[in-house]
């Protein structure tokens, strides 16, 4: 193409390629500085501590299976199910491939949703709630808490948590004893880049290690990146923990059969996977 322009327009052209070419090293070299601005309260050790607690210790694996959509609205979880479980599921929005996967193996769910009118799937052993969950009761929203105090305890329970963002007060409000009901804890969990929440994440990720192990983790690549303190965080991640008392679980070390049933949730983006440090 260039072969047909004048000489006069080829050096414009040369020019604008230039100019572009300097604002975007400008841009490349004026990112860290911003974040650094945007993060000044975070510390990287604080990033580190966070990340690395969520890091999944790939010589201890699990028999992990897929449940649920292969790419957005699919998890892995522990193949450990017993007909007498219950699903308290938080978040269904418009896909319950998960919840429909997950009900022939236990006994029946509890869902909770107040954005939408049902379940967009049928679900025989399902009992749908129009109410959204936060850490207290007000107008159309309830608490874990009260879920769990109306469950027996002869059942164990196991939970799904996807309620953009909400989760960590949810989880924040309940106690110890009240969050080891749930043998699986299998959620999406927002704003790990956003550094006005680590506090609260830190605290609360704490409280559930304390008795839960995690045994999955991916970065949902639906959620931007941010680089923090010169480590990238995603917004989001998917995490699934596992109680404590099932830590002898028979092992699965296959790293290509995780790698096969660990799918991108946004099939036609980049995907940095379970490697977040």
């Amino acid at each position: 193409m260039l072969g047909f322009m004048t000489h006069n327009f080829k050096r414009f052209f040369a020019y604008k390629l230039i100019k572009l070419l300097h604002i975007s090293e400008l841009i490349r070299r004026l990112y860290p500085v911003a974040m650094d601005i945007k993060f000044e309260s975070v510390s990287q050790i604080q990033i580190l501590e966070i990340m690395k607690s969520i890091k999944v210790n790939r010589n201890e694996s699990f028999p992990l299976i897929r449940l649920g959509s292969l790419n957005d609205g699919g998890y892995l979880v522990v193949d450990d199910f017993l007909p007498q479980d219950v699903l308290v599921s938080l978040g269904v929005g418009d896909n319950a491939d998960f919840e429909y996967e997950i009900s022939k193996k236990i006994k029946g769910i509890i869902a909770f949703d107040h954005t939408v009118n049902a379940m967009p799937k049928i679900i025989d052993n399902t009992q749908f709630n129009k109410l959204g969950v936060k850490a207290k009761s007000i107008d159309n929203y309830v608490t874990l808490s009260s879920i769990i105090e109306n469950i027996p305890t002869e059942n164990d329970l196991l939970l799904k948590i996807d309620i953009e963002g909400w989760e960590w007060e949810v989880l924040d409000s309940i106690s110890d004893t009240e969050l080891s009901r749930f043998r699986q804890i299998i959620g999406e969990f927002h704003g790990f880049n956003n550094g006005q929440n680590l506090q609260t994440i830190s605290r609360v990720l704490s409280k559930i290690l304390r008795n839960f192990i995690v045994v999955n983790t991916h970065a949902n690549n639906w959620g931007k990146y941010d680089i923090i303190k010169r480590v990238a965080v995603p917004d989001v991640i998917e995490i699934t923990f596992l109680r404590r008392d099932f830590y002898k679980l028979p092992r699965n070390t296959d790293e290509n059969q995780y790698q096969k049933i660990s799918s991108k949730n946004n099939p036609s983006d980049l995907d940095l996977g379970f490697n977040l440090i």
